[in-house]
């Protein structure tokens, strides 16, 4: 019988198995505790030790939560003491509304990095370090942690390096041995920072103070010489029959040291930071310290006496004195003993270059001799027949760079008396038309002409000044290239602007030829610079063609554009075809016209034009005409909706409302100018002399609506005032105007974060079209 009644099933048994898994549950949770605790006192131990310093920061409040020995030892405070402070309260950065800043962006972008920033002790030493803070989770909260790094060594290793450029440079780079002496010392006493610094020369058996730096005049006088010498004032011998040398300094140039002694180096120098603590005389042997107290007397504590040495040779002293006690250590002296070393490798040069000197006027002196030495000479040169091909050759090529030099002589000389004639032309031009000015009862006709006189000589004067700066820099390898979106036709309607007047003046005509005129030709280059390669060109078309007509434009040829300015002038002989792009020259012996001009005009066109991708020709006939060609890539440009009307320049400031503009300049003129400039406007003017007063008026006048601010100014110049406006009102329109006009100084301008750029001398009409388009953003 089949029983239907239900059953209650009992629970499981848990079997071996289960047990297993929850032993390995529970063991697995113990490992993870004790590896998170291994974790923890892991980072701890790499937090105590760290070569870095480390800060650990409340993300909310800024306030110090933690700190590692080493930063604790930097800043020279101990850990309670810092705990629950800001950075700024402690002293570690002088500038609090900077940090204030700081810290806000650092909460805003989670990091932040000043590659070289000094920071201060509480005893007020400065430490150079690199300083880097981000921000991180820990535990599901947000700390800050700031790692700073101490590159004082780093930087000292820098300035090491930039001094021995600097000396090696002044060594090989002058004629004048007392100018390269005198910035050799300079550059030694900025380094060191020692209040006094001296050199010292072998002149027969004395070594006279060469060149002094901070000395009072009667210590040199009284220690110029250090022979000791008799009531005859001759000098007094040793037992060898060596001068006596008097005092320390005649102990280093003796070579009476030992550097098992105090304060003496390997290198044979002395050093000490408390000339008051030194003994009277360590040793009778030697005389170690005799007489060392003179400088001592004089208040010095810090003295230092490093040998200059020619091969084994002492020929010199090097000096450097101070009245505070403990600047010098054994790692500047030893520095300082290789620069001396520099500096006698070049004074023993600069000596067998006077004897060679000598010698050679002795020899044209002395007819004899001179026989004497061409028969060896001619024995000499009987040895080395088998190499006189090689000779000949070396002779030859001398010859040549001879030739090429007394001819770069004569072109440079040339060129001078034809740049002062260019720079005198304009400059009596403005001086004697000013003067004219002053008379009374002038003539209102006469007013304007003279005005107008004034204004194109000057412009005359600034286009000869950029040629000579444009021919520096090409020579020094610096010049540069900004590239930016160019419309070709503009420019070419441009110059034709500018140009067409002056041909007409000279009863000919001016055609512009463009491949494209109702196209939008936009290109990536430097359009300053094909302006002014083209102006080059037009205004030597001017000046060489007495009638007829010019004609300049471009076409396009695949890859490239070629620009072209023709004339029907006097033309230029083939054989000068090459010689005009040359620096300094100019094709004279053929013009019928006045040869005025420097010369530097298509030399200064050929590097302009190589540096931006293209090259540079001439297609000339004498009597005939010329048809000059220059070529440069042609690399698109992204097209804008932009119109190619120019803006006709204004001559009022547009504004619906009462503006307040800040004019920030130091010099008296150049604000008088900008004030009377500004005058006729409906704007407020307000004024500052440099960028701290700049900084004040900013912060108590939140009327001001633009700022003109020069660049080099006292106390705190425009670069730095900028930085410090723009972190107090970001969007405030800042406009650099300065007397920096080079290409790149816009760039650099902008590129440092002004709104607009203006140089020096300013042009009215200029200014208020900058000052409207900041104004109406």
């Amino acid at each position: 019988m089949i029983n239907t009644s239900s059953k209650k099933k009992k629970p499981a048994e848990k079997t071996s198995e289960d047990y297993q898994n929850l032993s390995l549950s529970n063991n697995s949770d113990v490992l993870l505790n004790d590896k998170l605790k291994e974790s923890e006192i892991r980072y701890r131990r790499l937090f105590e030790t760290a070569k870095d310093g480390i800060l650990i920061l409340n993300f909310e409040t800024g306030h110090i939560v933690d700190a590692n020995p080493f930063i604790v030892n930097i800043i020279d405070y101990p850990l309670e003491e810092i705990l629950g402070k800001h950075l700024w309260e402690i002293g570690l950065f002088s500038n609090k509304k900077e940090s204030e800043f700081a810290f806000i962006e650092l909460k805003t972008k989670g990091y932040i990095r000043f590659e070289d920033m000094p920071i201060k002790s509480r005893n007020g030493k400065i430490t150079q370090v690199e300083f880097i803070s981000n921000v991180y989770v820990e535990h599901k909260t947000k700390v800050i942690q700031c790692n700073i790094r101490d590159i004082t060594e780093r930087k000292q290793a820098e300035r090491k390096q930039e001094l021995t450029i600097k000396i090696l440079a002044n060594l090989n780079g002058y004629d004048n041995w007392t100018r390269s002496i005198k910035n050799i010392l300079g550059e030694i006493k900025n380094f060191t920072r020692m209040e006094a610094i001296a050199i010292r020369f072998k002149e027969d058996e004395e070594f006279p103070y060469f060149e002094a730096m901070g000395f009072p005049d009667y210590f040199i006088q009284a220690k110029k010489y250090l022979t000791r010498r008799d009531i005859k004032d001759e000098i007094i011998y040793d037992e060898k029959g060596n001068p006596y040398l008097e005092c320390m300094c005649g102990n280093i140039v003796s070579g009476r040291t030992d550097n098992s002694l105090p304060y003496f180096t390997k290198g044979g120098s002395f050093y000490s930071n408390n000339t008051t603590g030194l003994p009277a005389d360590v040793t009778e042997k030697g005389r170690q310290f005799e007489k060392c107290n003179q400088c001592n007397i004089e208040g010095f504590e810090s003295v230092a006496l490093i040998p200059l040495y020619s091969g084994k040779e002492i020929i010199g002293l090097l000096q450097l004195n101070d009245k505070r006690f403990g600047l010098l250590t054994i790692e500047t002296i030893e520095f300082l003993e290789k620069i001396g070393n520099s500096i006698g490798i070049a004074y023993n040069r600069i000596q067998n270059k006077k004897k060679i000197k000598e010698s050679e006027q002795n020899l044209k002196k002395q007819n004899a001799e001179f026989i004497e030495l061409n028969k060896v000479y001619l024995k000499i040169n009987e040895e080395l027949t088998e190499s006189i091909d090689h000779i000949k050759k070396i002779n030859d090529e001398l010859t040549i760079a001879k030739g090429k030099a007394e001819e770069s002589d004569k072109l440079k000389s040339a060129f001078l008396a034809n740049m002062s004639h260019e720079i005198r032309t304009p400059m009596n031009a403005i001086m004697g038309f000013s003067e004219l000015l002053l008379e009374p009862n002038i003539k209102k006709e006469n007013l304007e002409d003279f005005i107008q006189i004034i204004n194109t000589s000057s412009q005359q004067l600034l286009t000869i000044i950029g040629d000579i700066i444009d021919i520096s820099k090409i020579e020094a390898g610096l010049i540069t290239i900004n590239s930016e979106l160019v419309n070709i036709n503009i420019l070419m309607n441009e110059l034709f602007e500018i140009y067409n007047k002056k041909v007409e003046s000279k009863k000919m005509t001016l055609y512009c030829s463009c491949e494209r005129p109702n196209d939008l030709i936009q290109i990536n280059t430097d359009g300053n610079r094909i302006k002014q390669v083209l102006c080059n060109l037009l205004n030597n078309a001017i000046k060489f063609t007495i009638d007829g007509k010019i004609e300049y434009g471009y076409k396009i040829k695949e890859n490239f554009i070629a620009f072209y300015v023709k004339d029907t002038g006097v033309g230029i002989a083939q054989e000068h075809h090459d010689l005009i792009f040359q620096r300094f020259r100019q094709e004279k012996a053929t013009l019928t016209c006045p040869n005025d001009g420097n010369g530097l005009g298509l030399a200064i066109s050929k590097a302009l034009v190589e540096k931006l991708g293209g090259t540079i020709g001439v297609n000339s006939e004498l009597g005939v005409g010329s048809t000059f060609t220059f070529t440069i890539p042609y690399v698109k440009g992204v097209v804008n909706d932009v119109g190619s009307e120019k803006a006709t320049i204004p001559i009022q400031i547009h504004s619906c409302k009462e503006e307040t503009i800040l004019i920030v300049e130091d010099d008296y003129n150049s604000q008088t100018y900008l004030k009377e400039s500004l005058s006729s406007t409906n704007i407020n003017l307000l004024h500052a002399s440099n960028g701290n007063e700049a900084v004040e008026k900013v912060n108590n006048h939140s009327e001001i609506s633009l700022v003109l601010m020069d660049i080099k100014m006292p106390i705190m110049n425009g670069y730095e005032a900028m930085r410090i406006i723009k972190q107090i009102r970001p969007k405030l329109p800042i406009i650099a105007q300065t007397a920096y006009a080079l290409s790149n100084d816009k760039f650099k301008a902008l590129e440092a974060g002004f709104d607009g750029y203006i140089s020096k001398p300013i042009n009215k009409n200029l200014l208020i079209k900058l000052v409207n388009g900041l104004l109406k953003e």
